[in-house]
């Protein structure tokens, strides 16, 4: 009975730990995101509804499309190399 009373407090401190930070992610990273995709439904310079007017342009856009497969063959390449090699590595240094 001792240690879940033990277990219970112990969770109760880490989960007070992780408040500030979750609290200041939540304040700084995810409310600006949400903000910024409802702005992107509207015009940037008279504020009107456009819906999805805005990423039509967007996709309509060669340039765009370029950066796109360009981001998504980097993300398909590098991210898995990154991956194998650090695995790689931390099997060297685990093996020492």
């Amino acid at each position: 009975m001792r240690n879940s009373t033990q277990s219970g407090r112990l969770a109760r401190k880490v989960y007070l730990f992780l408040l500030p930070s979750l609290a200041g992610t939540a304040v700084f990273v995810l409310l600006p995101y949400v903000d910024v995709i409802r702005r992107s439904f509207f015009e940037a310079a008279g504020g009107r509804f456009v819906a999805m007017q805005n990423y039509l342009t967007v996709m309509g856009n060669r340039a765009f499309r370029l950066a796109s497969f360009n981001t998504l063959r980097f993300l398909v390449i590098c991210v898995p190399l990154l991956v194998v090699v650090s695995l790689f590595c931390s099997m060297m240094i685990a093996g020492l």
